[in-house]
């Protein structure tokens, strides 16, 4: 692993052609998403959305090449102009960022991967996996399924309690976090990059998509299934079966296929 990454040898190993505006005077030491990056941190952008560039933090952005044309501070950032930043991305990650995969351990019946940090009062039950590598592909060239880096981890807070057979993916670039108190039924799946709040309750077979959210106190019923990207406010119970597929406001009642919502959730922590 480098220390210390340039731009030239990011560019070196991107061994495709390319493009750079912003100065070549800058280095990173690790990845990061777009919103979550700082001055050190490599990141990638598939939109041309000046906005979003700007609003960003890292130091060095893998984007496409139509960014010359858009209004971005390059006092901050260095922007490396490529076809699919995507894939180029990926590249940089597999050469300098992924550590050596160690291997899990079984703790009273479940796995356990080195990547979690796990706090007090966790009880985990048998047969649940927390931190293994979750499914995450894209399409390459020839339409083939590349994987996605996997390198962030599993953040489980104090007094969380998860049951049997649950799945609990790392992050991909940041971690998978479950807030403290929050309570996880038997057989639920919790993929990559979920941010779930304080004291939520998922009950069995509930599914919650790649980088979705819970807000705190929510309740997420049996079979309902959370679509990647969405946001669940605080407060909210999502009925048995439900599917998510857009972001849901804070108090919020939803039931259905696609889920919509019916009423508020008061008196506040109303829990079915």
């Amino acid at each position: 692993m480098v220390s210390k990454i340039t731009v030239s040898d990011l560019i070196e190993a991107i061994g495709e052609e390319w493009g750079t505006l912003g100065s070549w005077d800058r280095y990173v030491t690790k990845v990061a998403p777009l919103n979550e990056a700082d001055s050190n941190c490599l990141a990638f952008c598939e939109k041309l959305d000046a906005d979003l560039i700007n609003n960003s933090k890292a130091g060095v952005i893998i984007c496409p090449p139509e960014t010359e044309f858009m209004d971005v501070d390059f006092e901050t950032k260095t922007l490396i102009q490529v076809e699919n930043p995507r894939r180029a991305f990926v590249r940089l990650v597999k050469k300098y960022f992924i550590p050596e995969e160690e291997d899990g351990k079984y703790i009273e019946g479940a796995f356990i991967y080195p990547n979690a940090r796990i706090g007090k009062n966790v009880i985990i039950s048998p047969g649940a996996v927390i931190g293994k590598t979750s499914i995450g592909f894209f399409a390459g060239d020839n339409d083939d399924l590349v994987k996605f880096p996997q390198i962030g981890g599993v953040v489980i807070g104090d007094d969380v309690e998860i049951g049997s057979c649950v799945v609990v993916d790392r992050g991909a670039l940041s971690d998978t976090i479950i807030g403290e108190g929050t309570k996880i039924d038997n057989l639920v799946h919790i993929a990559h990059n979920v941010k779930i709040g304080k004291h939520c309750a998922l009950i069995a077979h509930a599914f919650v998509g790649g980088s979705a959210t819970i807000g705190d106190y929510s309740w997420i019923g049996p079979h309902a299934a959370i679509r990647d990207w969405v946001n669940v406010g605080k407060r909210v119970i999502v009925g048995i079966g439900a599917v998510v597929t857009k972001d849901i406001p804070d108090d919020a009642i939803v039931i259905g296929v696609p889920a919509k919502q019916i009423g508020e959730n008061i008196p506040f922590r109303r829990i079915p």
